[in-house]
């Protein structure tokens, strides 16, 4: 069952902390990342609320997926066929977002967990 939370514990902190530039402030000053666990991203995503967790690592994935989609279209024009693409490495345009979604998902299960579990939450699944 997916768990909310009042305020971050240390754990879910120092993994939240490695979230702030995923989300810089904007040209004008105003901040993307908050310290009470909030970021935004063209809306506010409250990240101690398990459903918004959930909301922005389903975006994030969809992210990802597109533009994969988009390189996968872009290798087929160059070469005809899709055969070693998978030797292509991936282009920093979707490096960013899995490293993104890569935090958030451990964030997600630390606050899950409760602070009960520590390491990599893809050794339990």
């Amino acid at each position: 069952m997916s768990q909310d939370c009042a305020v971050l514990s240390p754990k879910a902190r120092a993994i939240f902390e490695k979230l702030k530039p995923f989300f810089p402030p904007d040209p004008w000053g105003g901040e993307h990342w908050f310290e009470d666990g909030r970021v935004f991203d063209n809306t506010m995503y409250d990240l101690r609320k398990s459903a918004v967790r959930k909301k922005l690592l389903d975006e994030t994935m969809h992210t990802i997926g597109y533009m994969l989609y988009v390189d996968v279209g872009v290798y087929k024009d160059q070469h005809g066929t899709l055969v070693g693409f998978e030797n292509e490495k991936l282009s920093p345009i979707v490096q960013r977002p899995l490293e993104l979604l890569c935090l958030l998902f451990e964030l997600h299960h630390q606050i899950d967990t409760m602070d009960q579990m520590d390491g990599d939450p893809r050794e339990v699944l």
